[in-house]
């Protein structure tokens, strides 16, 4: 049996979130500060988090949570990252969870908010 060609669900007319990355960068001084440090911005489509994401929040102490989707460059991202998502629904600075890389997207898990 031959499948049919399934094409991308994600594509350049649903990227429509503005978005920055921003990377904490230490100054070496008697305190240390983290400032953040701008690294990416471009476009996203900002989703509600599937079941394998919520799978990965079981453990992670988070109120809100969102998942973002973007085309793929040369950046390498990783959890120490923070996100901002330039967006009224969406005013707070994000950490990131979880990443996902594939051949043409990069999948964030985005989390806000501790439990208290």
């Amino acid at each position: 049996m031959v499948k049919k060609y399934q094409p991308q669900r994600t594509h350049n007319g649903k990227l429509k979130t503005p978005f920055v990355v921003f990377y904490p960068k230490e100054i070496d001084t008697l305190e240390v500060n983290a400032i953040l440090h701008e690294v990416h911005s471009g476009f996203a489509e900002v989703y509600n988090p599937s079941m394998k994401d919520l799978e990965i929040l079981n453990g992670v102490n988070t109120k809100q949570s969102v998942t973002i989707k973007f085309r793929r460059n040369s950046i390498t991202f990783t959890n120490k990252m923070k996100v901002k998502l330039l967006d009224s629904r969406y005013s707070e600075m994000w950490n990131v969870i979880d990443v996902r890389f594939d051949d043409e997207f990069v999948t964030l898990l985005l989390g806000g908010g501790a439990i208290e």
